[in-house]
C-alpha cells in the first residue's frame, strides 16, 4: 500500500460507511475550519473507478464543505482497508480523541495572549467564544489555582482566583462546585468582602470625627453598655447623640438601616435602636426606591458608672415590646440568639441568591424556544392578576431588551415595550413564546425584594419552582423556601 499527500475539494470526497452516525458540527468547529482550515490531514482511499472515500476525518470534511473551504490536506491511499480495519480504526480515532482539559485551554490561551494576540484575534482564530478566552485569561491570573481548573468550568476557574488569598473560601467554592452552587457561594463571598470593605471605610469616618467605635453590643442586658434610645438623664429627658457627646462612655457601633438614597450614604445617622441587619425592607411597591445603607448606632458605655437611666430597666419588656433578654431563661436567650443570626444569615443569602438568579436570568431570556412548563406557567400568570402590570425599564433589561441610558426611565421602558413587541413579531412561535416567559419572568425578578424569602407569596413559590425546573441551580436558602413553604423560616 502506497500512500501520497494531496490538496482535494472536500466536496469530491465520498463519506462511506463511519461509525460516528452523527457528525454533531457544532458552530463552532465549523467556524474554526473556516478560520484555519483542516490542519490535520484526513486520510481516504482511491478505489479503481477514482472515488476518493474517507477512511478518517469525516467530521473535518463535513466541516470543510459547511465552511466552503476549496480544498482540504489529505493522505491518500491506494488500496481499500478491509471492513474489518476500517471499523477499528474509525473506532479507535473517535473514541480515544480527547479534549483539551481546562488547565491546557488555559495555558495555550494564556501564551497565545503573551505573543500579542488580543482576546477578539483569539477568540476569532480559534473560534472559541470571547467570554470563554476572557475567563480563562482571569483564571491564569492565579498559578497555584490551576490544578484545581479541571474540576471546574473556566468561569469557576476564574473566579476562584478572587479567592486565591484565601485557602478556606477556595476550600469551600470547591466543595460548592461539586453540589451545583459555586455561583451562590462566590456572590455571597463577593459580598461579605464588600461589606466587610465598606464597614472599615465607615469605621474610618466614625473615628475622624473623634468617636470611639465599637462591635454591635446586642440586645441584652448583662453588660453596663445601652443604647441612647433607652437612657434618660436624672431629670428623665432622653439623650441624644448631641446632649450625649460629651459623656466619656460616649461610643457608636456599625449597624443597618434602610433608607431612601441621599448624596452622601456615609454619613452617621441618628441613632437607630430598632434597625438593624435583622430588619427588613419595604415590602410594597415603594421598596426599589429604598437603599440598605450603613449607619452609626450611639451608646454608654457605662451608663450606670455616668449617671444615666435604663428607662426600661423596671419592666419585662425591651422597646420593641418583647421580653427584656435579662429576664429570659438560658433556652429562650440561646433561642432568641440563633433566631436571630439566622435572619441576618438569610438576608445574606437571598442578597447573593437575587445576584445570581439576575444573572442567570438574562441568560435564560437568549434562549430559542421556551422550556417545558412555559404554556402553563404564563396561564397561570395571567390568571392570578400578575401578568396585567406594565413591564418596567429594569424588568425589559433584564428579559434581553436593554434601554438607554440617556433617557428617563419612563421613556426607556416605552421604547424598551415597543422593541419586545417587534420582537415577538418576527420571531418564530417558539421564540415567541420564550421572550413573552421571559419578559413574565423578570417582572417577577424585579418586583423582588429582602423580605421575599421571609413570606414568599403562592406566586413567588410558583415562579421559583419553575426556574428551578428550567435549569437554575437554586440556593440552599431557596431550596428551603420551596420545601418547606408553610414554615416561618426564621423559626
Amino acid at each position: 500500500m502506497t500512500q501520497t499527500y494531496e490538496q482535494i475539494n472536500p466536496t469530491h470526497i465520498t463519506i462511506g460507511d463511519n461509525v460516528r452516525l452523527d457528525p454533531r458540527l457544532d458552530t463552532d468547529f465549523v467556524a474554526s475550519i473556516r478560520e484555519r482550515g483542516v490542519l490535520e490531514p484526513v486520510l481516504l482511499y482511491r478505489d479503481g473507478d477514482g472515488t476518493l472515500t474517507v477512511l478518517v476525518g469525516q467530521r473535518r470534511t463535513l466541516a470543510a464543505r459547511a465552511a466552503g473551504r476549496d480544498t482540504i490536506p489529505a493522505l491518500v491511499s491506494d488500496t481499500p482497508p478491509a471492513d474489518t480495519d476500517r471499523l477499528v480504526d474509525q473506532y479507535v480515532e473517535n473514541e480515544h480523541r480527547a479534549p483539551l482539559t481546562n488547565s491546557e485551554r488555559i495555558t495555550a490561551i494564556e501564551q497565545m495572549a503573551l505573543a500579542g494576540l488580543s482576546d477578539h484575534q483569539i477568540a476569532k482564530r480559534t473560534a472559541t467564544p470571547k467570554a470563554t478566552v476572557q475567563a480563562a485569561k482571569a483564571a491564569a491570573q492565579a498559578p497555584a489555582l490551576r490544578e484545581y481548573a479541571d474540576q471546574l468550568t473556566l468561569d469557576q476557574a476564574a473566579a476562584l482566583t478572587e479567592f486565591d488569598d484565601d485557602p478556606d473560601a477556595v476550600e469551600a467554592l470547591l466543595a460548592a462546585a461539586a453540589t451545583g452552587r459555586f455561583d451562590h457561594l462566590a456572590q455571597r463571598l463577593r459580598d461579605d468582602r464588600a461589606e466587610s470593605a465598606h464597614r472599615a471605610e465607615f469605621a474610618a469616618v466614625l473615628t475622624d470625627q473623634s468617636l470611639t467605635v465599637i462591635d454591635d453590643p446586642g440586645y441584652g442586658d448583662t453588660t453596663p453598655i445601652r443604647r441612647l434610645s433607652r437612657l434618660t438623664d436624672d431629670d428623665g429627658t432622653d439623650l441624644t447623640p448631641d446632649t450625649h457627646a460629651q459623656c466619656p462612655g460616649h461610643a457608636a457601633y456599625i449597624t443597618t438601616a434602610w433608607r431612601t438614597p441621599t448624596t452622601d450614604d456615609q454619613e452617621p445617622a441618628d441613632d437607630v435602636d430598632d434597625q438593624d441587619d435583622n430588619q427588613d425592607g419595604d415590602e410594597d411597591e415603594s421598596w426599589p426606591q429604598q437603599v440598605q445603607v450603613l449607619v452609626a448606632g450611639y451608646v454608654c458605655t457605662d451608663f450606670a458608672a455616668h449617671g444615666h437611666h435604663d428607662r426600661y430597666a423596671s419592666t419585662n419588656a425591651s422597646p420593641s415590646g418583647t421580653k427584656r433578654v435579662a429576664d429570659m431563661t438560658d433556652t429562650e436567650r440561646e433561642a432568641a440568639t440563633a433566631a436571630r443570626r439566622n435572619v441576618i444569615e438569610s438576608n445574606k443569602a437571598w442578597k447573593a441568591a437575587t445576584q445570581v438568579r439576575r444573572t442567570w436570568i438574562t441568560t435564560f431570556a437568549q434562549r430559542k424556544t421556551a422550556p417545558t412548563g412555559a404554556e402553563a406557567y404564563l396561564a397561570r400568570v395571567l390568571i392570578g392578576g400578575h401578568g396585567h402590570e406594565t413591564a418596567s425599564h429594569e424588568a425589559l433589561t433584564l428579559a434581553g431588551f436593554p434601554g438607554r441610558d440617556d433617557t428617563t426611565s419612563w421613556t426607556a421602558a416605552s421604547e424598551q415595550r415597543a422593541a419586545a413587541a417587534d420582537a415577538t413579531g418576527t420571531a418564530s412561535p417558539k421564540r415567541a413564546l420564550q421572550i413573552g416567559l421571559a419578559v413574565a419572568v423578570a417582572m417577577w425578578e424585579e418586583r423582588t425584594h429582602p423580605n421575599t424569602w421571609r413570606n414568599p407569596s403562592s406566586h413567588d413559590l410558583d415562579t421559583l419552582a419553575r426556574l428551578k425546573d428550567w435549569g437554575y441551580p437554586t440556593s440552599d436558602l431557596e431550596d428551603r423556601m420551596l420545601t418547606s413553604p408553610d414554615e416561618d423560616p426564621t423559626d
